[in-house]
């Protein structure tokens, strides 16, 4: 290595951002080996580097921000629909923005339309809908009851290839597989079980 990074009169307090903008940290502050020998952060032909990287996570307060404005959607809604004897208000925008189907229904040419009217909804469950409502505003889905999951995502699976919800497919088919395996591991064991049982039986009566 002909370079190594030149240590600064500040380096225990220093920061420098790794950027393409601007030169204020590359090779033009690296070191020399010859320079290096001759100085005293080498010891024993031995220095050591400490590096701090500091990595800023992304922003995912948006899909929280929507999830209250869909629990608080009375206030700014502009869209209601009617699933079975259940009403549901939402944001045009924010369907049509998740939603081809969506945006053709709700933006398309009949938006004049459907903004004078209640949306009804047929062939879906209540709280099927609700649940799809849930992951078109928070990218996630809810919480489900025990024992439910896989009924649940069976019906959003359907939901989701209504309306064109790609992710969601993939949210489903995960936990449906999920659900499969689990299933088949719990069998299996149980085979062992009975197999083993069956086993001792046979030692003990041959």
């Amino acid at each position: 290595m002909a370079n190594l990074f030149r240590p600064t009169a500040n380096a225990a307090t220093s920061h420098r951002s790794l950027s393409r903008k601007g030169s204020s940290c590359g090779f033009s502050q690296f070191i020399k080996r010859k320079d290096l020998e001759r100085s005293h952060c080498l010891r024993d032909d031995v220095f050591r580097v400490r590096c701090e990287v500091t990595v800023m996570p992304s922003s995912r307060d948006v899909h929280q921000h929507l999830g209250q404005l869909l629990l608080s959607s009375d206030e700014t809604a502009d869209v209601t629909f009617l699933v079975g004897k259940d009403t549901f208000r939402a944001h045009r925008c924010v369907l049509a923005a998740r939603s081809s189907v969506f945006k053709m229904d709700l933006l398309g040419p009949m938006k004049n339309k459907t903004a004078a009217h209640v949306l009804r909804i047929d062939n879906m469950e209540a709280n099927v809908f609700k649940a799809l409502l849930h992951f078109i505003y928070t990218d996630s889905l809810p919480e489900m009851e025990e024992g439910n999951t896989s009924a649940m995502c069976q019906h959003l699976l359907v939901a989701a290839d209504r309306y064109n919800l790609e992710r969601l497919k993939l949210f489903c088919e995960e936990k449906l597989c999920d659900h499969v395996f689990q299933k088949t591991a719990t069998t299996l064991k149980l085979a062992e079980h009975l197999r083993s049982i069956a086993a001792t039986f046979l030692k003990k009566h041959a």
